[in-house]
């Protein structure tokens, strides 16, 4: 992997857990909301963020297959399931 590609990859995967952090954030203020404004508010953020966090998710398995390394499927899996499901 070149090294422009490496810094790309360690950029995303950073941005990745801050989506995901801020996706938890706003799935618990929908969960808290009880004003139609505040609801329909984190549906949209939620919704924003989901497409955030799976175009992320594209460009860092992008990035890992242009790599022949075994750990790169074991460090893709894993990191899918960092995805927070709405409760």
């Amino acid at each position: 992997m070149s090294r422009l590609s490496a810094k790309e990859l360690a950029k995303l995967t950073r941005e990745l857990r801050e989506v995901s952090c801020d996706l938890h954030c706003a799935y618990d203020a929908f969960n808290t909301a009880v004003e139609d404004d505040l609801i329909f508010s984190s549906i949209y953020e939620i919704n924003m963020l989901r497409s955030r966090h799976t175009y992320l998710l594209r460009r860092i398995k992008q990035l890992h297959a242009s790599l022949p390394d075994e750990r790169n499927e074991k460090w893709i899996s894993s990191s899918t399931q960092a995805q927070p499901s709405p409760e």
